[in-house]
Parts: structure tokens; sequence; C-alpha cells
């Protein structure tokens, strides 16, 4: 009995091995099927994020107004789930991130006088800015590769003599007082704090450039007066797909009432 009964519970314990790995089997193939459509849709669904970042600004003044150019740029990125944990991977580490695959841009003109402030956008990529006889100059990021002149309202190309007369007379990045006209170059990009006061007929008004890490912000202070020009929010957004689009197009938001436009 006693042979019997231990070749019966060795029988039993070779089921229950078989049953087992049998068991783990049938899970290890469940936890690879998982992985499967795990590695799949991460390969496979996409994922829409847009960002906008400034991309530079100039101020001019001379004794009755002050001109603030400030450009910005909306890029959109097209890519998967993987690719987004890898672009989020990079950016804590500082690594450089892809290329975006859409991209638009913009640049706002706010011209100030003791009467007000008035502001127009475009839809244009940044360059850095020129003044040449009380007109504003640019390259416009390349656009066209042509020179363009500011006329107030929008932008047109400039003549081959205005281009001709702005090459022979190249100016500083920064100066005070050259025909009436003093220049500062992306008081954005020089502290994370910038108070810049300028004299408009006889008043000091100042205009005080700001980044938090997240947001640009330009605010005009006339005396206990303030007004916000400039507020762009850099933080990137996911989006929809249907609304991907419409998004990038729609461009950079400087302020809410660029935005609005």
């Amino acid at each position: 009995m006693g042979i019997r009964q231990g070749i019966h519970s060795g029988q039993h314990l070779r089921a229950w091995r078989i049953r087992v790995l049998q068991m783990m089997g049938r899970l290890l193939v469940g936890i690879l099927l998982l992985a499967a459509t795990g590695l799949g849709m991460a390969l496979t669904v996409k994922t829409y994020h847009v960002r906008d970042k400034l991309s530079g600004s100039d101020v001019f003044w001379k004794e009755d107004r002050c001109v603030v150019v400030v450009g910005a740029n909306r890029y959109g990125l097209q890519t998967t789930l993987l690719g987004s944990l890898l672009e989020e991977l990079k950016a804590r580490v500082n690594a450089v991130g892809r290329r975006p695959t859409d991209q638009a841009s913009a640049i706002a003109v706010f011209t100030i006088t003791s009467a007000g402030v008035d502001e127009k956008r475009a839809p244009f990529p940044y360059s850095q800015f020129e003044v040449m006889g009380g007109t504003l100059y640019s390259r416009l990021g390349g656009f066209e590769r042509a020179l363009w002149r500011w006329t107030g309202t929008s932008f047109e190309k400039a003549t081959a003599d205005q281009e001709g007369a702005l090459s022979r007379t190249p100016a500083p990045v920064d100066f005070d007082n050259r025909d009436g006209w003093s220049k500062r170059h992306d008081p954005f990009h020089r502290s994370a704090r910038v108070e810049m006061p300028v004299r408009i007929d006889g008043r000091v008004v100042t205009l005080l450039f700001q980044y938090d890490g997240a947001r640009d912000t330009l605010v005009l202070m006339d005396g206990q007066n303030r007004k916000l020009l400039v507020s762009l929010d850099e933080t990137p957004r996911t989006v929809d797909g249907s609304s991907y689009a419409s998004e990038v197009r729609s461009g950079p938001a400087v302020t809410q009432a660029t935005a609005a436009q």
C-alpha cells in the first residue's frame, strides 16, 4: 500500500506541475499579447501637440512715439504615443527634441503714443527690424528672400532703392538718437525681468518685459495705469486630431486680443 500511495502521489504531483506550467504558459502568452497590443498602439495611435514660442522683439522710440515689435511662432507636432513619451523624456534631460511637423508665425506691432496704443498683427515670421527714414524694415525670417517695410498697417516689399539705401547705412544692434530714433533689440531675452523707460511727448512710460518660465508678458506702465500688451503662454498643449490643423493655422496667441483677430 505504501508503494502504491507513493506512486499515486507522484502522479498527482506531476499532474499538478503540468497544470501549473500550462497556466504559466497561458499567462505568459496573455502578457505577450497585451505587450504586443500596447506596443502596437504606442506605435500607431497618433497624438497632436501645439506650442507657442517667442521668437524675438525690438523696441524703437522717438520723441512722439514708441513702436514695439514682437514675433512668435506656433509649432505643431504630429507623433505617436511612443513618440510623445520620448519627447517628454528628452525635455526632462534637456535633450534636443524632434523638429516640429508644422509651424505658423505672427508679428504683433504696438505703436504707443500719447493718444493710446494701436495694435496690428501680421502672419509673418520674425527677423530683426531696422529703421530708416522713420519706417521699419525686416527680412521677416527670410520670407521670399526679400526685404519688407512696415507701412503702419501691413507689410509690403521694399523697393530696390530702399534695400540699397538700408544696406549702405547699417545700424548697430542697439543705438540712441540715430536720426531721432533709439532702439533696443530683444529685451525679452536679456533677462527674466527688464524695465525699459521711454519718453513720449515729454512723459515717461515704462515697458516691463517678464518671463516666469512658462509665460512671456509685456506690460505698459504709465503712472498708476497698467496695460497688458503681450501674454504668451509657452506651455505645450495636447489637442484633438480634428482641431489640430486649425489650431496651428490660427497662429501664436500673443495676446487674447490678437488671438481673437
